[in-house]
């Protein structure tokens, strides 16, 4: 007789995504089952690079001094021309304020699973491997409750019913199919190889490395354990196969030799050997995205890679699928533990991520036209790009902070985002990332970010003017358990015994001039904008906010 199980989310791919998300509903108090069809966790790594964005997150969740041990940092790119000298782009440079950690980091996706799920491990959460969604529907009569509605049968003959079915299995993903969805776009040109080894040269890389060299180009990266990455654009052909097959890898055999002879034509006069191979693969890569990440019924989301595939070029993609992971979860944790308007809150998932992989979509191909295409016009663009860069610090500053993932913009059109009112004293913008900063309380220093909970939306009030202010803080007794409140003020001289004092450059990157509100959403972005005193317009903007999303 078939087993039968009940949980709040059952979670499809063990991958990054899915581990984070399970960890991330586990912390929400939301009840949580996670399912692999692959029997083990592959010893491979596809992704490798964490952008500063993604380390704030992990640090929120207490992860990141545990990820800290088993990662390589870089501070910038390093850029290789034929025989000149090479020069490096600064990822740090033009730093205007102060986070958890400034620099990219370099970690095998394989060693991200492992954490994340030895992690989950010491929650009592464990990966059931091997065990693969079979199908599974939406019970029409438990819509509009919070009631489990979603049921899944498992290759294994047992039912699971659950309340929200989160798809993060892949490229090839079953859940999608089960939404009746397709990833619509098209291949990048070109087949290239990946490859990880011991590698032995003359060349003078660091840990990112970009070499347009006169036979062709390639990325280089000093990855942990001594081993390094190699991503050859190959010799064009196999077109007539690589037609037939999906994004990513493919069975087609790559040998040592291969790499090692291309790479000394590549980088030729320097030397080039690379011994104790500990993958090696050729893949092609397509940039495609779904339509949707759910449907109306708002019980079955995609995240990461069953929901948008592209380019690996600028290492956007384990960080734009655990920010995914994080973006939903808070969503699904509001709603089934603090009382959130579903549709309100989940209806808003779809419109914020997917824009926000359209962007990514957009940055990696332009990205990967620039380090592999072959074309005069690719010629110009890198000419035009690397001078520009060199030269003009706007250009290396904008470069750096998309690379760190903090120009992410999500769209106004939802109750998630409001627009600011005219003459409020702050210009933090609504659907950007709040930025962060030294504060400090009774001697102890910390950062402003460190005072975000996971799954809580936080209240920052800035009060700019010296003496006692009454309204500092939300007087309202509604909305409790959803929210924390934190008070910042220019100077100790303001009469409030709980305030964190800015040490300088909170106030300017939130650029407050005034009495201000601040509401951050529980993933670290601004939700909302208000004026703070000379009456309770500010308070009640405030509570509008939280009525519209929490019953």
């Amino acid at each position: 007789m078939a087993s039968s199980s009940q949980v709040d989310v059952l979670i499809v791919g063990a991958g990054p995504v899915g581990l984070f998300s399970a960890l991330c509903l586990d912390r929400m108090g939301v009840t949580v089952r996670i399912v692999d069809k692959a029997a083990e966790q592959s010893p491979h790594s596809k992704a490798f690079g964490m952008q500063v964005r993604t380390q704030e997150i992990l640090e929120q969740f207490g992860l990141l001094e545990t990820f800290e041990e088993h990662m390589n940092r870089t501070g910038g790119y390093e850029f290789f021309s034929g025989t000149k000298p090479p020069w490096t782009l600064s990822l740090t440079a033009d730093i205007r304020e102060e986070t958890c950690r400034d620099t990219l980091a370099i970690i095998p996706q394989n060693e991200t699973e492992r954490l994340f799920t030895e992690a989950l491990s010491a929650r009592g959460i464990h990966v059931h491997r091997g065990v693969a969604l079979q199908k599974y529907h939406v019970d029409p009569s438990v819509v509009g409750t919070t009631d489990p509605a979603v049921v899944a049968v498992l290759d294994s003959g047992e039912t699971v019913r659950c309340s929200y079915l989160v798809g993060a299995d892949g490229g090839h993903s079953l859940v999608r199919k089960g939404l009746g969805l397709k990833l619509e776009g098209a291949e990048v040109p070109g087949y290239f190889a990946l490859a990880d080894g011991v590698v032995d040269t003359d060349m003078p890389i660091k840990t990112f490395n970009a070499l347009f060299m006169k036979e062709g180009s390639c990325f280089v990266s000093s990855l942990t354990d001594g081993l390094t990455r190699v991503i050859l654009h190959l010799p064009d052909g196999n077109d007539d196969q690589r037609a037939n097959e999906y994004h990513g890898l493919t069975d087609e055999s790559l040998t040592l030799d291969e790499v090692n002879d291309r790479m000394r034509r590549l980088i030729a006069p320097y030397t080039f050997t690379m011994t104790e191979p500990r993958w090696l693969v050729k893949a092609h890569f397509q940039e495609r995205i779904a339509d949707t990440y759910n449907r109306d019924d708002l019980r079955v989301f995609l995240a990461g890679d069953a929901g948008h595939v592209h380019s690996p070029a600028g290492g956007q993609g384990m960080n734009l699928g655990i920010q995914d992971a994080y973006a939903l979860t808070w969503r699904i944790a509001a709603v089934l533990k603090r009382g959130g308007d579903a549709t309100a809150l989940l209806s808003s998932y779809t419109p914020e991520r997917r824009s926000v992989a359209k962007g990514v979509l957009d940055f990696s191909g332009r990205l990967h036209r620039f380090f592999f295409g072959r074309g005069w016009m690719d010629w110009i663009t890198r000419t035009v790009f690397l001078n520009a860069a060199y030269y003009l610090p706007f250009v290396r500053s904008r470069f750096a902070n998309t690379g760190k993932g903090f120009m992410i913009q999500y769209p106004t059109d939802s109750v998630l985002i409001q627009p600011t009112l005219k003459d409020v004293p702050c210009t933090a913008r609504p659907g950007f990332r709040a930025p962060n900063g030294a504060i400090h309380r009774s001697g102890s220093r910390i950062l402003l970010h460190s005072l975000f909970q996971p799954g809580l939306f936080t209240v920052v009030t800035f009060l700019a003017n010296p003496g006692p202010v009454g309204d500092a803080t939300w007087p309202s007794s509604l909305h409790r358990g959803v929210f924390t409140q934190v008070v910042v003020v220019r100077a100790s001289s303001v009469d409030k015994e709980d305030a964190y004092v800015d040490e300088g450059a909170v106030f300017p990157a939130y650029g407050v001039d005034g009495n201000a509100v601040v509401v951050v959403r529980p993933d670290g972005y601004v939700g909302m904008v208000a004026r703070v005193g000379g009456g309770e317009m500010g308070w009640e903007r405030v509570e509008g906010y939280f009525d519209a999303l929490f019953q």
